[in-house]
């Protein structure tokens, strides 16, 4: 039945998770998120990014809220660790930036990223 938990997909979570934060969920090229400043890539026909240097796809998914138009907020969600521990960052947690190197905490960077952890976990 719809209401039956364990019959959750992947598109009905994700719909869930957009309802709570608004916003949209996209692909960008990895590569370039990472880079200082950062880019926004996304796939061209084959497979690379549409940059001038054409990486390798490797995407990332992000979310994306844009706030009254003005403020475009970009939010790495990143996979989830091996035996994450489902809390947040403590310089996060502080109102600060992790200082961690790209991809070296294992703890979540955002409510939205922790939120999507949580529904890959259950399922």
């Amino acid at each position: 039945s719809e209401s039956d938990p364990d019959s959750e997909t992947p598109e009905s979570a994700a719909e869930q998770i957009l309802h709570r934060f608004s916003g949209e969920f996209t692909e960008f090229c990895q590569e370039c998120l990472l880079e200082s400043p950062m880019r926004l890539t996304s796939k061209r026909w084959n497979e690379t990014c549409a940059a001038d240097m054409a990486h390798t796809w490797n995407p990332v998914l992000v979310h994306h809220l844009s706030e009254h138009s003005t403020k475009q907020i970009y939010s790495q969600i990143r996979p989830r660790p091996q035996n994450c521990p489902f809390e947040y960052c403590s310089h996060v947690r502080q109102g600060k930036p992790c200082w961690h190197k790209a991809g070296r905490c294992r703890s979540a960077q955002s409510e939205v990223e922790m939120v999507v952890w949580k529904a890959e976990h259950s399922g």
